[in-house]
């Protein structure tokens, strides 16, 4: 199965995202500092969770997850700040 990661995909734009990805038939492999909403994403088995804080050194995670020959998107939504 095709799989799509999403730095940043569990709430906001990110959630979004991997929400249309989901849609179109990918597993979601979502890294973020809190879990995804349960009430948007519902299938649990379309998607991975993986905890991460992007201000902690995380290179090993990030290198095996680019090793991983099924990984054909990568979106980065990860973001600080307000739109105003």
């Amino acid at each position: 199965m095709k799989k799509a990661l999403i730095v940043g995909g569990s709430n906001g734009i990110g959630l979004a995202v991997s929400a249309k990805l989901i849609s179109m038939c990918y597993n979601a492999v979502i890294l973020d500092k809190t879990a995804p909403d349960q009430t948007v994403l519902t299938d649990p088995s379309a998607y991975t969770y993986i905890k991460c804080d992007l201000l902690e050194d995380n290179g090993e995670l990030f290198e095996k997850l680019s090793a991983d020959p099924e990984t054909e998107l990568l979106m980065i939504t990860a973001g600080f700040g307000r739109v105003a």
